[in-house]
């Protein structure tokens, strides 16, 4: 448990990560209620000024970056007690590292989407800088995504800038190391200064830890850097679900040598498209290898199985004696491909609706959750006043009876007084001077108990006001807690709808998934009509 503390118009609450020189809190906006997430150097590294000149550079690449697969800084500045912070978005999901941890190794198409997410967040970075910490911890995926949408690169605080750039505020010595040794090429323990191609190798290793479900280089660091500098290949992987071209890309990217690797993030991109493409084909094909491999053939080496088909009845036909099979099971695809790009724009955009409204039900019920810590704390409040009044009250109670006490034992005395001194004035034969004294006795003694009587009154009144505020207390009291209650009701309220409507998102989306596989398959299966067609009039006598 940290303590909660509010810094710039922020209220930064909870840990919820922690790296080896900044813890990241859980936070808030306290105007807007938008939630956030605060990084925030340790207390230990205050007074180191590279860590606090890294902090300084992640904020501001991240910033002028502003990148969908690149976690967003939205402001940064200085804490009292001199620790640098960043505010950044809140993310919800679990890193690589994570996944692989709870659950083994990952799917072919979770693995897919990793690849395409951080290849396109590299490209983004690559205009400004090197990474070189890439790394499954360094991998963030978002439950609000199912796709490469989801992923988010972490921790640009060891990027390395161009010596000329402006935001460049730290200096790496040459032959220093920096990164994670498991994940680092050859070329970096042999001194070499980090480039495009160090951040690939590193991906390389990052699609290998999630296909296998290890590192491909583990142990001590020192034993780790051995390892990498003697191996003249790539590593193998050991899974007979993986395409050969995933297998072959992943061996180009974790590749000893520098120059065979691919020369930037664009290739890697380029090589993913045709991959996803192939795999696709290959999956069609095998789902109708009864029907014979031939259409398959046909579409091996094209860019898209369509587009072999246009190109194949375009070399072996006249535009105009295209048989008209041929043509009705084209047009019937170019229908079913528009109506499913149709059904999944919808299914993105049911997505995006949900997530919004997701967000907004969040900052809803984060609002709620405020307003009731708020009514709480005034209910606190009110009742320490309210302990406060019948403290008060106890102790003017106190005092009352110890005056009317007094008060009686002066009557009782006065009285007593009062009894000697008619006796005395019956038998006394003095002369009336000393019936004057006596008589001055009992006025200065009647004085004094006209002013007990006027302090008991006084007290008979502070008496009053004090139960009069402890009762308005009360009513207070009771008005702060009939408030929580609503206010509790109200977000129960809020948390119920916000389940119902997800619920019938997901629904929706579902829905709208299921529709857009059927025309999916529809889809292919007309391109398995066009494939046998095309088979027949090729290769029938």
């Amino acid at each position: 448990m940290s303590t909660p503390f509010e810094i710039d118009g922020l209220r930064v609450g909870e840990l919820i990560g922690a790296g080896s020189w900044a813890d990241v809190h859980e936070g808030v906006r306290v105007e807007t209620g938008e939630p956030v997430a605060v990084k925030v150097l340790r207390p230990r590294v205050v007074e180191d000024e590279t860590s606090a000149a890294r902090m300084m550079q992640e904020a501001r690449l991240c910033w002028l970056l502003d990148h969908p697969n690149v976690v967003r800084v939205y402001d940064w500045g200085l804490h009292p007690s001199r620790r640098v912070y960043l505010v950044m978005e809140r993310l919800h999901g679990e890193t690589c590292e994570e996944r692989i941890r709870r659950a083994g190794p990952m799917t072919l198409r979770a693995t897919l989407d990793v690849a395409r997410g951080v290849t396109l967040g590299l490209l983004a970075i690559h205009q400004r800088a090197v990474h070189r910490d890439i790394k499954p911890s360094n991998v963030f995926l978002c439950r609000e995504y199912a796709d490469h949408r989801a992923v988010r690169i972490l921790d640009l605080g060891i990027a390395a800038l161009p010596t000329n750039d402006p935001e460049r505020l730290v200096h790496t010595e040459q032959g220093e190391v920096v990164g994670t040794p498991s994940y680092s090429p050859p070329e970096r323990f042999r001194g070499a200064p980090a480039d495009i191609r160090t951040d690939l190798y590193a991906l390389g290793a990052v699609l290998y830890e999630c296909l296998a479900g290890v590192a491909a280089y583990s142990g001590h660091p020192m034993h780790v850097a051995v390892q990498i500098c003697r191996a003249t290949q790539a590593p193998t992987l050991d899974r007979d679900d993986v395409p050969d071209g995933l297998r072959a890309l992943i061996a180009r990217l974790m590749d000893p040598r520098p120059e065979a690797r691919p020369e930037s993030a664009e290739e890697v991109l380029a090589a993913l498209d045709a991959l996803e493409e192939r795999v696709d084909i290959e999956r069609w094909a095998a789902r109708h290898s009864a029907h014979g491999s031939e259409p398959a053939a046909i579409a091996s080496t094209a860019e898209s199985f369509l587009a072999a088909v246009l190109r194949t009845v375009m070399q072996h036909f006249h535009p105009d004696h295209v048989p008209h099979e041929i043509r009705v099971a084209i047009d019937a695809i170019s229908r079913l491909s528009s109506q499913l790009e149709r059904a999944q724009a919808a299914r993105d955009e049911a997505q995006e609706a949900a997530t919004r409204l997701g967000r907004a039900l969040h900052a809803q019920a984060d609002e709620l959750s405020g307003r009731l810590r708020s009514a709480n704390s005034a209910v606190a409040a009110q009742r320490a006043l309210l302990d406060g009044a019948a403290t008060r009250l106890h102790a003017l109670r106190g005092e009352l009876d110890g005056i009317d006490g007094l008060f009686a034992m002066r009557a009782d005395a006065f009285e007593s007084f009062t009894r000697d001194a008619l006796e005395r004035a019956r038998s006394l034969t003095e002369p009336m001077e000393t019936g004057g004294a006596q008589g001055r006795q009992v006025r200065e003694r009647l004085t004094e108990l006209d002013g007990l009587a006027a302090q008991r009154a006084q007290f008979a009144r502070m008496e009053l006001r004090t139960r009069e505020e402890l009762e308005a207390a009360r009513r207070g009291l009771a008005e702060r807690m009939a408030e929580t209650g609503a206010l509790r009701r109200a977000l129960t309220a809020v948390e119920v709808e916000k389940m119902s409507a997800l619920f019938l998102r997901e629904g929706e989306a579902r829905a709208q998934a299921e529709e857009a596989e059927r025309l999916h398959l529809d889809r292919q299966h007309a391109r398995q009509a066009i494939g046998l067609l095309m088979h027949r009039m090729l290769f029938t006598d």
